[in-house]
């Protein structure tokens, strides 16, 4: 029984201690995606699923992304194919460096969307470093879930 409660307990430190580098790395998603709560008011925007007279409707601001899908021609807007935008940066750019250097560029952009920038090489080690370490422990807890060896 000790050994299973030992085991037990091992295995809620790897699942559930939050290490300090996602603890950093937290913080740094918080910095950069935080909205100025002067805006909600300024532009109307609901919260929640009720405004301040009890009604409303589930909207919000991101500074995440942008959806451009109209555009000015002799000074009327009209619809065209759109653009897509991840932190001001045009996906259309984003895949096309990412195919030009022959890679996926998958954790560059999700670096990109949580913390607000393009990761320097340093950045991007240490967090494909962060994802392989959690992507681990998730995988041993399912094998000692499912009885299986790693």
């Amino acid at each position: 029984m000790t050994n299973s409660v030992n085991s037990a307990k091992d295995l809620d430190s790897i699942l559930f201690d939050i290490s300090p580098k996602i603890k950093e790395l937290a913080g740094l998603c918080e910095a950069n995606t935080g909205i100025d709560k002067e805006l909600f008011v300024k532009h109307d925007v609901k919260r929640g699923l009720r405004d301040v007279n009890g009604k409303g409707v589930l909207a919000g601001l991101t500074n995440i992304s942008d959806v451009c899908a109209k555009k000015i021609v002799n000074g009327e807007e009209v619809p065209c194919a759109g653009n897509l935008y991840y932190r001001g940066y045009n996906i259309k750019d984003l895949v096309r460096g990412f195919l030009d250097a022959d890679h996926f560029g998958y954790e560059e952009i999700a670096y990109l969307l949580l913390f607000g920038e393009l990761p320097t090489v340093v950045q991007l080690d240490g967090f494909h470093e962060t994802l392989t370490e959690d992507t681990s422990a998730e995988f041993c807890a399912r094998c000692y879930y499912e009885g299986t060896e790693p």
